[in-house]
């Protein structure tokens, strides 16, 4: 008679699991600890911090890296600045003249007419 012992062994396989919620506006990451960039402060992605869909001055989500051209502003850039600012020129982020009036006597607004 002839007897066999065959050894028969359990595999486990053990993984990492993160787990992330949302955070709440204008952070990102491990226990929301990380505040969202200038370019996106309240918009930004939970996981890495990039910009969702939109970029405060720049054209390109969701790395905001492409400023915005001359003669534009705001989100995405698909704002125009105003044509009372001189040479339609305005800061990227909030529409306010930078270069001076044009025909307008007050200063970064423009809407003072002289």
């Amino acid at each position: 008679m002839t007897s066999a012992l065959t050894n028969k062994s359990i595999t486990f396989l053990l993984c990492e699991v993160e787990a992330y919620t949302e955070c709440s506006e204008g952070t990102w990451g491990e226990h929301c600890k990380n505040d969202c960039n200038e370019k996106c402060p309240d918009l930004c992605r939970f996981d890495d911090g990039l910009c969702s869909n939109t970029c405060f001055g720049y054209s390109d989500p969701p790395r905001c890296k492409k400023a915005c051209g001359a003669g534009t502003w705001g989100l995405n850039c698909t704002k125009s600045c105003s044509k009372q600012c001189f040479n339609s020129s305005c800061d990227r982020q909030t529409g306010v003249c930078d270069k001076g009036c044009l025909g307008y006597s007050n200063p970064p607004q423009c809407n003072i007419g002289q």
